[in-house]
């Protein structure tokens, strides 16, 4: 889980450690999220577009609905795309894998196959034939002879119904909230996994929120559970609340709180940052 990070690996995860500024203006944004996913925990599967400019706060909506539900109750796995990882293929499904695994840095081959066989085998015996199309994207050995023949469009389709069939079945035991971030940045055989993902989701207990810029325009918007929310530059009245709760501290001077809405115009990084 997000909360649960043991190092600043994102600019959010290093904001939780340091402190962050306050939550405001975004109720709206918030509270579509919240109900997309009482949705997907009925069974009817959500996906939605988080879209806004670098420094908005895409992150920070996430991070606030992942606050908002139970840890008892769902099951939360994320992933990054990078900017230099265009190249990577399944890139942010890896870090949601291993995320689901509980596979550590450094973990040696053995011990990464043992724990995947048996959280697969505890989930339901007849799902241990992904293990190699698993093995496979994660740098293991595969030892299955059979799947070693398939042609390299076979060992694709069989790693997409994996990870699928893994991602469906878990959120029958609890409703499955998964989240990739910057898609802008997405590897192509990652963004027709998700497509493929999408496809499946209508009748799942699965909420997939997906963070990306402006510039990126995702495939699968015209499925009926897709929506949009759209995060602009927040609004003057709202900056200006944000930069009194920033410099609480004493009184502000007008001057200088003129200067920060001035500078950020309406942006929450960049006030937090000034």
């Amino acid at each position: 889980r997000v909360l649960g990070l043991g190092s600043a690996r994102t600019r959010l995860a290093a904001g939780v450690l340091r402190g962050l500024t306050p939550f405001v203006g975004r109720k709206k944004e918030l509270e579509h999220l919240k109900d997309c996913y009482d949705r997907a925990k009925e069974g009817q599967g959500q996906v939605i577009g988080v879209v806004g400019e670098p420094g908005v706060g895409k992150s920070r909506i996430l991070l606030e609905l992942i606050r908002l539900l139970p840890q008892e109750e769902c099951t939360y796995l994320e992933g990054q795309c990078l900017h230099y990882g265009e190249t990577m293929a399944y890139l942010p499904m890896l870090d949601m894998l291993r995320s689901y695994f509980d596979i550590k840095e450094g973990e040696r081959d053995f011990v990464i196959k043992k724990k995947m066989e048996d959280k697969v085998i505890h989930l339901e015996e007849k799902l241990k034939d992904i293990l190699p199309p698993l093995h496979e994207i994660h740098s293991l050995k595969v030892e299955d002879e059979e799947y070693l023949k398939l042609e390299p469009q076979k060992k694709r389709e069989r790693v997409f119904e994996g990870i699928r069939n893994l991602l469906i079945r878990e959120s029958k035991n609890r409703p499955l909230v998964l989240a990739v971030e910057n898609l802008q940045w997405i590897d192509k055989t990652s963004e027709e996994f998700l497509s493929y993902l999408i496809g499946s989701l209508a009748n799942a207990h699965i909420m997939l929120v997906i963070l990306y810029r402006p510039e990126y325009t995702p495939p699968w918007v015209s499925k009926t559970y897709y929506s949009q929310v759209r995060v602009d530059q927040l609004s003057i009245n709202t900056s200006a609340e944000l930069v009194q709760l920033i410099l609480k501290e004493g009184e502000v001077v007008p001057e200088l709180s003129e200067l920060v809405l001035n500078r950020a115009a309406g942006n929450p990084l960049f006030m937090e940052e000034f």
